[in-house]
């Protein structure tokens, strides 16, 4: 499908209010934030390409400057198409200055969470997820590692379990994180081109 683009860039713009994406600057578009300047002018500003479009409403959307060359951007890219198929608006997203007008739009809901100045790999529809894979060579604490940097970042994640690694495992892994007071929504395995929900708010699944 041909990518779309739409809008105007943040640097090219003065006497913005800006106000957090997903929050109350609803797009026209879903590659574009709309919003009013000081001077009551509509702006619109291209932040995202739409790269996939499925029957239900689901989209896959690439933010600019996302490296697509990193080794884990191939499964990030899959994970927003499975979401996507779904029916969820799924965005790739990439790191930027956390005083940059680029975060306040895009991460700005996390202003005022222990989540501050973090970027997370993706936000499904209103939601942040981060995504962690492994350094060869695998073992069992790789699970454990996932998890810690994971939690770092959002408090919705998605770990790489493409080596197999038993549900007890993982659980037993969660559990642990949970007994010292981590804050976690939501684990998703990716499991061989396959996303699987494994615990979310308090119930394994």
């Amino acid at each position: 499908m041909k990518s779309e683009s739409v809008g105007e860039s943040v640097s090219e713009k003065s006497g913005i209010i800006v106000q957090p994406f997903g929050n109350n600057c609803v797009p026209l578009h879903p590659n574009c934030i709309r919003w009013k300047t000081m001077q009551d002018n509509d702006i619109t500003i291209e932040l995202f390409t739409t790269v996939k479009t499925y029957e239900g409403g689901g989209r896959v959307l690439i933010m600019n400057g996302v490296d697509k060359s990193k080794p884990d951007y191939k499964a990030i890219l899959t994970l927003a198409t499975l979401f996507a198929k779904d029916g969820s608006i799924a965005r790739i997203l990439t790191s930027c200055h956390f005083k940059s007008e680029e975060y306040k739009l895009i991460f700005g809901p996390l202003t005022g969470t222990k989540f501050e100045r973090k970027c997370p790999d993706l936000l499904i529809d209103d939601k942040f997820y981060e995504y962690e894979g492994f350094e060869r060579p695998w073992n069992r604490r790789k699970i454990k590692n996932m998890l810690a940097h994971g939690f770092l970042q959002a408090n919705h994640i998605i770990i790489d379990n493409s080596k197999g690694a038993a549900d007890r495992i993982i659980r037993k892994a969660i559990m642990a994180r949970l007994r010292i007071g981590t804050d976690i929504e939501e684990v998703w395995l990716y499991e061989k081109g396959r996303k699987r929900l494994f615990y979310k708010n308090g119930i394994f699944r």
